[in-house]
């Protein structure tokens, strides 16, 4: 880095704050041709890393890949405005404030925002508790009236089809919902999908979904745009107990296992689907043994955990499986997908619980020696869940000595 590319300090590093970046290029203007054309970077020496459930864009990442495609000016320049935008736009912005000692339950992937201490005390402390299901519902897991067994969602307009398949599953409901329409409705919702408003094409995906019409969200897996394919993805798991979806997604799958775009969206829907897409089980592991992708390999550890087998040799294949992602780890270029697949996969053990023996001491090198601090929480509920004689005293030897989380500090909070 020299004294007479200046821009280069902004190429290389997460830029956390673009206003002092347009500020700086309003008197000095940064040529990013020039950047392009001179600047060398070999991206596998960049770590780029991202601290799970936040929002902030990994800008290193970006701009490398930016260059190495050739379209440094075009790609930097929208990200800078996009993301602008994104910075002074308050008005999507819901902030929750409480009383100290109050009690708050959030979905971590639904909110989950940090903001700057603007009390008058000079401290503030939070203790966090994450909670994850490790267990598909049979039957409601709360003070349940038996009476209320039918519920229609009418109140919740729009998403009234979302709440129905979700009120389903969380009362173990073991068929799929069927719901009487038109084919003027079908016409209605197949045009709705790709509607600007994103209730009205949630509410189109679901409602297609739940009228068997599940051959247009395939299609829409298929689709440029990243969020008409994750609408669709999570429409299909509606359809979890069609053994046709099931199928036609594998045909796809098979297909389609090296594009990444579609891969780890068919092995969402697996993961969701749980184990009634048992069949599912060696596609998935070969997928996973064969993808260059960690998005692809995290979501496929997802479904591994979630499509339980009773027969122990599909255990074994899928403990190695996962195993195997958790030593994959790389210290100095964890990226946040590579993180996120050992995360998941430790999960993933945790949920197969005792049958997971043979993954003892890949998890107690994982609560060791991972650096982060997820896969070793998660590696450390595998062992209670295993719950073997020599899992418990890996489990009770680290937690006598872990009075807090060293990893933990001012620059990384969460």
């Amino acid at each position: 880095m020299t004294q007479k590319s200046p821009s280069k300090h902004y190429l290389l590093l997460p830029i956390e704050n673009h206003r002092n970046i347009c500020q700086t290029t309003k008197n000095s203007s940064i040529n990013f041709t020039h950047i392009q054309n001179h600047v060398e970077i070999n991206t596998e020496q960049i770590q780029f890393n991202r601290d799970i459930g936040t929002n902030t864009p990994n800008y290193a990442e970006q701009i490398a890949r930016a260059i190495d495609n050739g379209n440094a000016v075009e790609e930097v320049t929208q990200m800078l405005i996009e993301d602008i935008n994104i910075k002074t736009d308050k008005q999507h912005d819901v902030r929750l404030v409480c009383t100290a000692g109050t009690v708050v339950l959030i979905h971590y992937d639904i909110v989950h925002k940090g903001t700057a201490n603007r009390t008058k005390d000079s401290y503030r402390f939070m203790f966090k508790f994450q909670f994850n299901r490790l267990e598909e519902p049979t039957k409601p897991t709360w003070n349940h009236d038996p009476t209320n067994a039918v519920y229609d969602a009418a109140d919740a307009g729009l998403l009234q089809p979302i709440l129905k398949h979700v009120w389903n599953w969380m009362m173990g409901g073991t068929m799929m919902i069927q719901q009487s329409s038109t084919e003027q409705d079908i016409i209605n919702w197949k045009i709705q999908v790709h509607n600007q408003d994103s209730e009205t094409r949630l509410n189109a995906a679901y409602n297609l979904a739940l009228s068997n019409e599940y051959h247009v969200l395939i299609e829409q897996l298929s689709n440029n745009k990243e969020i008409y394919r994750l609408e669709a993805a999570y429409a299909l798991t509606a359809c979890r107990y069609n053994k046709n979806v099931i199928n036609e997604l594998q045909t796809v799958l098979k297909k389609e296992e090296k594009n990444e775009d579609q891969a780890y969206c068919i092995a969402f829907i697996f993961s969701e689907m749980g184990p009634i897409a048992l069949e599912t089980l060696p596609l998935l592991v070969h997928v996973l043994e064969i993808t260059d992708s960690w998005l692809v390999k995290k979501y496929c550890c997802q479904a591994l955990g979630t499509i339980q087998s009773n027969n122990q040799n599909d255990v074994d294949i899928v403990v190695r499986c996962l195993t195997h992602i958790l030593l994959d780890r790389d210290q100095q270029l964890d990226t946040v997908n590579r993180s996120h697949a050992r995360i998941t996969a430790a999960l993933s053990l945790a949920k197969i619980g005792a049958k997971a023996t043979e993954a003892i001491p890949v998890l107690k090198d994982a609560l060791y020696f991972d650096q982060n601090r997820y896969v070793n929480g998660n590696a450390l509920l595998a062992l209670e869940r295993i719950g073997t004689s020599e899992a418990l005293k890996i489990v009770l030897d680290y937690l006598k000595t872990s009075r807090w989380c060293a990893k933990t500090n001012a620059s990384s909070l969460f």
